[in-house]
């Protein structure tokens, strides 16, 4: 007999991107945002190019991925895709002082609404945050680090708006002072 051998043909699917997109906007000087992209990839391996992953005036920081990533200068994130889900995290911060936040219109594969949670810091200030549907945390697939803070659903184009209430804290702790002092009597006035 004889015997043949050749290589395995494995039947690819066809090539699928899903991406869930997850923000945590961290109250500081300046405002913080980090990035958190879950990647769903079925197909050959493949580079693909992501435009806009940053939120509009922010710098980024950096970035943390499972995934052979590159971000580029002009915003543009450059992935090398493989079959598998994933996730990659982007630390960035913003230029200056920040009122309104956008969730721009982007092209496919990103999602149709993002998940944006706030994260406060009383100590610095006290701020109302408005322009997107709240919703409860516990519905969405948040990391532990996102979960319990205020949570908004953003749509392609919507918007949060930040309204600075209070700067400092509200109500501090009051001036205490505390002093000790040791007198020592003169029992006969002579000093």
């Amino acid at each position: 007999g004889r015997l043949q051998l050749r290589a395995a043909s494995v039947q690819q699917g066809p090539a699928q991107l899903e991406l869930t997109i997850m923000r945590k906007l961290s109250d500081d000087v300046p405002l913080r945002v980090e990035s958190l992209i879950r990647i769903h990839v079925a197909g050959e391996p493949r580079e693909q190019t992501l435009s806009d992953v940053l939120v509009p005036d922010s710098v980024p920081l950096a970035i943390d991925s499972e995934l052979p990533a590159r971000l580029e200068s002009n915003g543009q994130l450059r992935l090398s895709l493989r079959a598998g889900s994933y996730s990659l995290r982007i630390s960035a911060r913003m230029r200056g002082p920040v009122r309104t936040l956008q969730n721009p219109q982007r092209p496919a594969p990103w999602p149709a609404q993002e998940a944006w949670v706030f994260q406060p810091d009383a100590q610095l200030r006290q701020v109302r945050v408005s322009g997107a549907p709240s919703v409860d945390p516990a519905r969405l697939e948040l990391p532990q680090d996102m979960r319990g803070l205020p949570t908004f659903v953003l749509a392609a184009g919507a918007a949060l708006q930040l309204e600075e209430l209070s700067r400092g804290e509200p109500e501090p702790a009051p001036n205490q002072l505390s002093l000790w002092r040791t007198f020592w009597l003169d029992q006969d006035g002579q000093g």
